[in-house]
């Protein structure tokens, strides 16, 4: 199965009923919180590339918040979702989304967009590309000189369980190895943590163990994961907010990473 059709399945088992129920994913509301904190302090006004932008829905807040907002991602469902979000949501016209396969770029997108944006996001997405040493090559080419890259990844390989194989997973990674697979492609780590712990770390094993058709998304159509979240989604977002409180066990599930593009003509 190409990686466009494993995810526009992906796309289609889950943001159809998160869109129709108004819900947000609370792992990714809880992983935004901090790429947003981490934006705000780099400036306003800036070009912003959302790599894996699914739904669109963090590309459309970040549009409305100022930035000037391209969206890509490798799932043509996905981006079909993010355009019309864009219709109906959206407050200005500083936004656009395009179908981008980061392993196979198109040419026309990499020379209209060479040394372009001043922050490159990629919320989980490089634990699904099987070369991300040439991912991060490509991006790189992608960023304005001393752009900023704001990735996250799943942490500690430790932690591999049934959802990683569900969402096409390769990887997870740890400190020492994504830093190490940034500093090869010119970035240098400004900032990096561990977090969820311990109550994302949970739901992460929670869904494990819930999910257990190997030919479906981790939050089926209509499975129980749908039901779980519909029943405890507010008490998880209120849960999930106790977890900043132990941001310093670096025993979480995810590492986020704010990286400096280098330049190397200097």
């Amino acid at each position: 199965m190409s990686d466009e059709k494993k995810y526009n399945r992906i796309v289609h088992d889950n943001y159809s009923w998160f869109d129709k129920d108004k819900l947000i994913d609370p792992r990714d509301n809880y992983r935004k919180r901090y790429v947003i904190e981490i934006i705000k302090g780099l400036g306003k006004g800036l070009r912003v590339l959302d790599v894996g932008c699914g739904n669109g829905d963090f590309a459309v807040e970040l549009s409305n918040m100022g930035y000037i907002v391209v969206g890509m991602d490798v799932s043509s469902e996905a981006i079909k979702i993010a355009e019309h979000n864009n219709i109906k949501r959206v407050d200005n016209k500083k936004i656009s989304f395009y179908s981008f396969n980061i392993n196979n770029p198109e040419k026309e997108l990499m020379n209209r967009f060479n040394d372009y944006f001043d922050v490159i996001i990629m919320m989980d997405v490089l634990e699904h590309i099987n070369d991300d040493y040439n991912a991060l090559k490509t991006i790189n080419c992608l960023l304005y000189r001393y752009g900023h890259l704001i990735i996250s990844v799943p942490n500690n390989p430790f932690y591999w369980n049934n959802l990683d194989v569900l969402t096409g997973h390769y990887r997870r990674y740890t400190k020492k190895t994504v830093r190490s697979l940034l500093h090869n492609n010119d970035f240098v780590v400004e900032m990096m943590m561990i977090v969820g712990f311990p109550f994302n770390t949970l739901l992460m094993f929670i869904q494990s163990m819930l999910s257990n058709n190997k030919d479906s998304a981790y939050i089926p159509k209509n499975g129980v994961m749908k039901k779980f979240y519909k029943i405890f989604y507010p008490l998880i977002n209120l849960l999930f907010n106790v977890d900043k409180l132990f941001d310093f066990t670096n025993i979480g599930y995810e590492i986020i990473i704010k990286a400096k593009k280098i330049n190397n003509d200097e």
